[in-house]
């Protein structure tokens, strides 16, 4: 991971510029932003010679893993790694899915070769629509990621169907949108229970 910190130092990324809208300061996702760009700053200081001023690169830097935290809805014990490491290469023992890392690679410019398969979807599973009922139904959905008995082609399904009814849900009025994530928080306990999963 060291050597996308320092493409990103040198010319930037080739992926599109990272999100100016600020995330809200309790996701753990945001949280990260502190640890990395402590981590960054320290390998900078080791590896002098980007063009970029080191404040400027560790915010693009962190923005871009915090972008992938979300969107590729990282499980507690990967935002946990990355926020405990004190160097890249701890990063590289984090725990990420194939589509994961791929998705973060394309994120932080780490692949130029132009016949490389395309990145990874993104999805937007943060609680974050500021609607109660919502809001805690995706933070069950990130629990339920979780769960053993869910393989990686149906936590990928989930990703797809979670993503699709957030973006319903920012379409309509707040109260209609609450109705409906009760209805679906009802029917992912069910199913919780079914596969024996803690929710």
């Amino acid at each position: 991971m060291r050597a996308w910190l320092i493409l990103v130092a040198a010319c930037g990324s080739t992926s599109p510029k990272p999100s100016a809208t600020p995330a809200p300061a309790s996701d753990p996702c945001v949280e990260l932003r502190a640890p990395i760009e402590k981590v960054v700053a320290a390998e900078l200081a080791e590896h002098p010679g980007g063009a970029k001023p080191i404040a400027e690169t560790q915010r693009e830097f962190s923005t871009r893993m915090i972008e992938a935290c979300k969107g590729d809805a990282w499980s507690p014990d990967t935002i946990a790694c990355f926020a405990h490491g004190t160097r890249t290469e701890d990063w590289d023992a984090c725990p990420l899915t194939p589509q994961q890392l791929e998705s973060l690679k394309q994120r932080l410019g780490g692949d130029d070769d132009p016949d490389a398969p395309a990145p990874a979807p993104s999805y937007d599973l943060s609680p974050d629509l500021g609607i109660a009922a919502c809001d805690d139904y995706l933070r069950a959905i990130a629990r339920a990621m979780q769960c053993p008995s869910l393989d990686e082609p149906a936590r990928q399904q989930l990703r797809e169907a979670v993503d699709h009814q957030k973006r319903t849900w920012r379409t309509m009025k707040p109260d209609d949108a609450a109705a409906s994530c009760k209805l679906e928080m009802e029917t992912l306990i069910k199913a919780a229970k079914i596969a024996d999963c803690t929710l």
